[in-house]
């Protein structure tokens, strides 16, 4: 017979679950930001970064980074370029031992997978894919208007 003991258990191990999962969110999130901030020529003061559910800017990564019921985590940021605003959605997901990271911008959007598991570091990624899509998204939304 399941005892009271069970329930809190499975509390336990889900926010074991949840906190170990944000961790890794905490460290795929703030390497990103790092190197869109280590962009050649990015001007300083050129990013918001919203506190999470807020439009309020954040340079603490744990009011950055939030998680929904469904278990994705997700961040927003702003790219300002010469008074322009620039909004991208970033969600994790993860299934088995793959993450994937959707970067969103407007109706568009573009799916990163990486291969997991206890020891893998985040703080070593090298995001040049996901920077090269971020800047590229920028670029089409003045591409499409041919004048």
């Amino acid at each position: 017979m399941k005892k009271f003991k069970d329930i809190l258990k499975a509390q336990q191990d889900f926010r074991s679950r949840r906190n170990n999962f944000l961790k890794i969110n905490y460290s795929l999130f703030g390497n990103l930001i790092k190197q869109i901030y280590d962009i050649e020529g990015f001007p300083k003061g050129a990013m918001i970064k919203y506190q999470y559910g807020s439009t309020k800017n954040t340079n603490i990564i744990e009011e950055l980074v939030g998680i929904n019921d469904k278990g994705n985590c997700s961040m927003k940021i702003n790219i300002i370029a010469d008074g322009i605003d620039h909004i991208f959605d970033f969600v994790t997901t993860k299934e088995n031992e793959t993450l994937t990271l959707q970067i969103i911008s407007g109706n568009n959007y573009e799916n990163f997978n990486y291969s997991f598991n206890e020891f893998t570091n985040f703080d070593d990624l090298d995001f040049e894919d996901e920077i090269n899509y971020i800047i590229q998204s920028i670029i089409n939304t003045y591409d499409i208007w041919k004048f």
